[in-house]
C-alpha cells in the first residue's frame, strides 16, 4: 500500500471508499476521503505528503546537531514550525 512511506500514496480502497492513512511516530490517523477517483485522492493527499516529509527532514536535522549549538536551535525551530503547519 505505501501509506506511510515517503513518496507513498497515503490512501487505499476500504471497500468502496478511498481512505486516507497517515503514520507519524507510531501513531496512525485514518479518515474517508469522500472521493472515488484515485487522481483526486492523490491531489488531496499531496499536501499531507509534503508536510510529513518536511516534518521528517526537520526531525533528522535536529538529531544531527550538537545540543545547545546555534544549528541545533535553528533545527529545533524548524521542527516546531513543521509540526504546526497547516495542511
Amino acid at each position: 500500500m505505501g501509506a506511510s512511506s515517503p513518496g507513498g500514496k497515503y490512501f487505499f480502497w476500504n471497500g468502496k471508499v478511498l481512505t486516507a492513512r497517515l503514520q507519524i511516530s507510531g501513531r496512525t490517523w485514518q479518515w474517508p476521503l469522500k472521493v472515488i477517483d484515485e487522481k483526486k485522492a492523490g491531489a488531496l493527499m499531496a499536501s499531507i505528503r509534503t508536510a510529513r516529509e518536511r516534518l521528517r527532514r526537520a526531525a533528522v536535522e535536529e538529531l544531527n546537531c550538537e545540543l545547545g549549538s546555534d544549528p541545533a536551535l535553528a533545527a529545533a525551530a524548524a521542527l516546531t514550525i513543521a509540526r504546526g503547519q497547516d495542511v
